[in-house]
């Protein structure tokens, strides 16, 4: 089969649809705007401890979808409805994460990427020290944007960085429409595609976030835009390989991962044309002009990408080779994800690798073989997120991250699988069928995504618990800590605290040795520990004898084998620190203390 026939849309005899139904066009982004209405009064509730904040988050989510589902199937619809309804649905998204912290950023990710905008703040500098995510820096694509968005607004930190992340979401919106509309000109696929790469689970939260990531993604979404064009239309190629250097670009001084996965996108595209003979020269020069430019990146800017990303890489490999092995230096969590949603999670993954299998097997048996190879391939790479998820010892990392792209391929082939095989949207039962399949994928990426099922709601205090620790407590140490302590000092501290002080606060954090902590009074080799590690500070926060860890943990590292961390931390393990001769304390406000050892006999 010519590769022309495998991205050249195949028009479907059917009928000029009849004008759009009004009442939905009308009523359609004043029901969105509700949803994200009840959501956010939900979060409202939750901080106020109210019973019924639960339902009616509910209650707004699944208005939400119901809305964009009826978009994408109802078969009297335009264009300009469809998009716009999708437009409303990602703005809506995007509120209800802004909603869930509407003050400052709170999520670990986040304050790491404010960590390197306040060090470009105040060096009037690229590239400043970040010890709490060393490798931000160097793909510094976010905090250029959000500078530059604060010269020349005059905004502060946080509306500047929200109104980065919000154009990046929509702009994402917008790239994969316009990278499905490459293989189909029927709208009603378009948005159904669309729409299935909105539920993703990284879409609601995590892609939203001010993170590298937010806006690395419509650049990627772009750039394969300009490379599924060229294969569709090889002729006068030169605008659209600038084009996708110019996005590819984007992509390279933006974020380390997705610019591997854009390399990694146009080696398969630079080969299929060679194979087929279809735009060779231009996707080769697109292939080889990015390549370059990554190479010269990571070479002379960003060299530790390399270690940084082999870490993960080498984990899977190695646990591939020893499947069945205990996962390393992990804790029980104190709070077990309930089996409804573990399912819900797991549904949605199998309903969209069922999907793409299907019309896989049915582009087989019409043998269209390039349309099935595809869509069992992204079936089996579904299929392979579960499996990495199971064996690997940070295979919930790893397959967390990856439905941002994983879910992109699996739109844009499904797209092309429906327009090729001419399936038609129509009928009591498809839309039955297409619209539990939406909500099962809707709501297991709500499961799937974050926050957690204990975090989803805001209000709750949780020790060490991500974002729900920051807290008044945790923003006044880090503040008080950038003003007073020297930047970089080294420290010991719970996860939480830690994630405040090792981004707003400026320290360094040493992960690994959590037994200083547990062990009951002074020990010899904790001074040996501290000395070889350049330890400066120890910070206690009292709340965690209150409460057992929700993650498994309160800290960050390693634990000794035998050590129970799924209660409540001992209090007399926190005491010993006040009766260390020579301990000095430089902050205490009454629930945390920080610790000065300089002077102690973990310095003699």
């Amino acid at each position: 089969m010519a590769v022309d026939t495998l991205v050249r849309p195949v028009a479907v005899a059917a009928p000029a649809p009849p004008p759009a139904r009004r009442t939905f066009a009308l009523t359609a982004g004043p029901a969105t705007a509700l949803a994200f209405l009840l959501v956010a009064v939900a979060f409202a509730g939750g901080r106020a401890q109210a019973g019924w904040a639960t339902e009616v988050y509910w209650a707004g989510q699944l208005l939400l979808v119901g809305v964009a589902g009826l978009a994408c199937l109802l078969p009297r619809l335009t264009p300009a409805v469809r998009v716009g309804t999708l437009f409303a649905f990602t703005a809506a998204q995007f509120g209800i994460k802004v909603a869930y912290s509407p003050v400052n950023v709170k999520f670990a990710d986040e304050l790491q990427h404010w960590q390197t905008t306040l060090g470009m703040l105040d060096a009037d500098r690229l590239f400043p020290t970040n010890y709490s995510l060393p490798i931000s820096p160097v793909f510094p694509g976010l905090e250029v944007l959000t500078v530059v968005v604060m010269r020349v607004t005059g905004l502060a930190f946080f509306p500047a960085a929200m109104l980065v992340c919000l154009a990046s979401t929509m702009l994402l919106t917008a790239g994969v429409l316009a990278l499905v509309r490459q293989v189909t000109p029927r709208w009603d696929v378009v948005a159904l595609a669309t729409l299935i790469y909105l539920t993703n689970p990284n879409h609601g939260f995590f892609t939203s976030m001010f993170l590298y990531t937010t806006p690395a993604l419509p650049l990627l979404a772009l750039a394969l835009t300009q490379v599924v064009s060229l294969l569709r239309r090889p002729d006068r190629p030169a605008g659209r390989v600038l084009l996708g250097l110019l996005f590819s670009g984007g992509v390279l001084v933006t974020h380390h991962l997705t610019m591997v996965v854009c390399v990694a996108l146009l080696t398969a595209a630079a080969l299929a044309a060679v194979v087929f003979r279809r735009a060779a020269r231009a996707l080769g020069a697109l292939w080889l002009g990015v390549c370059a430019m990554t190479a010269a990146w990571v070479a002379f800017v960003a060299p530790a990408a390399v270690g940084y990303l082999g870490g993960p890489l080498l984990a899977l490999l190695e646990t591939f080779a020893h499947l069945g092995a205990a996962r390393p230096g992990q804790a029980a969590a104190a709070s077990t994800k309930p089996l409804t949603e573990t399912l819900l999670s797991v549904s949605a993954i199998l309903v969209l690798g069922g999907a793409a299998g299907l019309l896989g097997l049915l582009a087989l048996r019409r043998r269209q073989w390039w349309v099935a190879t595809l869509l069992i391939g992204v079936a089996a790479l579904e299929a392979a997120i579960v499996i990495i998820r199971v064996v690997s010892p940070r295979g919930e990392e790893l397959a967390g991250r990856s439905p941002a792209y994983v879910t992109l391929l699996v739109a844009l082939v499904v797209a092309l699988g429906l327009a090729r095989l001419g399936v038609a949207l129509r009928g009591a039962r498809w839309h039955l069928g297409a619209g539990l399949a939406l909500l099962v994928l809707f709501v297991g990426g709500i499961t799937a995504g974050w926050p957690p099922y204990w975090l989803r709601l805001p209000g709750t205090y949780y020790a060490a618990g991500y974002e729900a620790s920051v807290d008044a407590h945790t923003l006044q140490l880090g503040w008080w800590s950038r003003e007073h302590l020297p930047t970089g000092g080294r420290f010991l501290a719970d996860f939480g605290n830690q994630n405040v002080l090792g981004t707003i606060g400026g320290l360094d954090p040493v992960n690994s040795p959590v037994e200083m902590f547990y062990r009951p009074g002074f020990d010899w080799g904790d001074r040996s520990m501290v000395q070889a590690l350049s330890i400066r500070y120890v910070v206690v926060d009292r709340r965690i004898v209150t409460q057992p860890p929700v993650r498994g943990t309160f800290f960050i590292g390693d634990h000794p084998d035998g050590l129970d961390t799924s209660g409540p931390f001992p209090a007399g393990s926190l005491t010993k620190f006040d009766t260390t001769d020579g301990m000095g304390v430089v902050f205490d406000d009454g629930v945390i203390r920080v610790y000065d050892l300089r002077n102690s006999r973990y310095a003699w």
